[in-house]
């Protein structure tokens, strides 16, 4: 895989993962970390990167790239508010992601339903 192709795939990542943060209403200034970021991964100045994003009041989280992985964590890794952010986070980052991917195959969302679980599930259709 290129250079320019790992930028892209990395690139893709962190515009997913902002669109998580703003579909759980992160602050505009804690976005525009992550959009910096992203022009300095597409300017090709940044391999590996950390930054801490504050969500809410007491809850930090750390994004970082390592080894071509776009990596979440919790700055405390004992403080329960954190952990589940960080699980809402990638659910959140995984149905965007999913629903992106499917409709590159041209299919559309029709439902969404939350299970008792806490998974998604999509009712998707395709039209021929």
């Amino acid at each position: 895989m290129s250079a320019s192709a790992e930028y892209l795939i990395i690139i893709n990542g962190i515009s997913i993962l902002a669109d998580a943060f703003r579909e759980l209403r992160v602050a505009q200034s804690e976005l525009d970390k992550i959009d910096e970021i992203a022009k300095d991964i597409e300017n090709q100045r940044a391999e590996n990167w950390k930054t801490t994003i504050r969500y809410a009041d007491d809850v930090e989280l750390i994004v970082s790239k390592k080894d071509k992985e776009i990596c979440i964590e919790p700055a405390d890794p004992k403080h329960p508010k954190a952990l589940e952010t960080v699980n809402k986070i990638k659910q959140v980052y995984s149905k965007i992601k999913v629903l992106n991917d499917l409709k590159k195959k041209g299919y559309d969302k029709v439902k969404e339903e939350k299970l008792p679980d806490g998974s998604i599930r999509f009712v998707v259709q395709k039209w021929q």
